[in-house]
């Protein structure tokens, strides 16, 4: 997808998560459509898996153990710059399966993530106990020569804010509806990351 706008072929706009990279090669609209949650990560773990991680002592533990990621994801780099061990897969799917084998430990995934996951899943469920936040935003993004198409997004996105339709589809959209008071903070040790991949 990348590449495609980058070549302006076919797709002419996308949403990821930013990182340095990706916005030296497109034109990122800096405005966090996930209102920053992408960064509050908890754990798909196998069903059987709770007892391994409730032993955990401290961080140094946790970081002992082996997490699953994509090969290109920009949160493979900020896990491995926190020293995480980190299993990865270039096909997305191939992580699930992974992880049922247990050719690693945990599968951090983002909160909207991972409640619609465990559903297609029957042998993984979300571990109870940590939460890793680290500052991710997601973002549109053009090609970088389409200035125009960038600033009519973001006008648009102002527009949304001033008049709270934004706030209203977030509350209301099935991804994003009620997924604080599902995952408490309170609830969970929370570990700070940080994440050297933002401008």
């Amino acid at each position: 997808m990348i590449r495609l706008v980058q070549e302006d072929k076919f797709v002419n706009l996308f949403w990821t998560m930013t990182s340095k990279q990706r916005e030296e090669v497109l034109l990122p609209i800096r405005f966090p459509l996930f209102k920053g949650l992408l960064g509050c990560r908890v754990f798909l773990i196998k069903k059987d898996q709770q007892l391994k991680f409730n032993r955990l002592k401290n961080i140094k533990q946790l970081k002992s153990l082996s997490a699953g990621q994509g090969k290109d994801w920009p949160d493979t780099e900020i896990l491995l710059a926190n020293q995480f061990k980190v299993t990865t897969s270039t096909k997305d799917e191939n992580l699930f399966k992974m992880l049922a084998k247990e050719r690693f430990d945990y599968f951090p995934r983002a909160i909207h993530e991972a409640r619609s996951e465990i559903a297609q899943h029957d042998s993984l469920t979300i571990e109870k106990r940590f939460m890793l936040y680290y500052d991710s935003p997601f973002y549109f993004f053009v090609n970088k020569l389409n200035e125009r198409l960038a600033s009519r997004i973001e006008y648009g996105l102002k527009i949304s804010i001033n008049d709270g339709s934004f706030d209203q589809l977030f509350d209301s959209h099935p991804v994003s509806a009620n997924i604080l008071s599902q995952f408490r903070r309170s609830d969970r040790e929370v570990i700070l990351l940080k994440n050297h991949q933002l401008t």
